[in-house]
């Protein structure tokens, strides 16, 4: 065997070595890696959850949002009505069918508070 092939199977060694060694060294961080991997991917679903409550919540408080706008818009009809009413049974019934919408009504936007507090 020639010097010029022995040094070349020489260098062929160490750099095969050095391989082995990186490659060592890769397998020893692979443990490393999945342990801060796993908490990662917890964290990346939690946050899929909360974008998707997020989501929830702001359409329910637009769906209530919506109702007690619909109501406002029926009490104001009734106040109007109020004012031409006949008798004292009318009068009643309107004075009734207010007070139930206006709880209603609160009740409504009493629940999309505590809804904008969630989010």
């Amino acid at each position: 065997m020639t010097q010029k092939t022995h040094s070349a199977l020489k260098e062929l060694q160490r750099l095969d070595d050095a391989i082995d060694r990186a490659e060592a060294r890769i397998a020893e961080f692979e443990p490393l890696l999945a342990e801060v991997d796993e908490p990662a991917l917890e964290l990346r679903e939690e946050v899929e959850n909360t974008r998707s409550r997020l989501k929830e919540l702001k359409l329910e408080e637009r769906r209530l949002e919506t109702t007690a706008e619909e109501k406002r818009s029926r009490m104001n009809k009734l106040e109007e009505r109020l004012k031409s009413v006949r008798n004292l049974r009318e009068d009643a019934a309107v004075h009734a069918e207010l007070d139930m919408v206006r709880r209603a009504v609160e009740a409504d936007e009493q629940e999309a508070l505590s809804l904008l507090d969630q989010i």
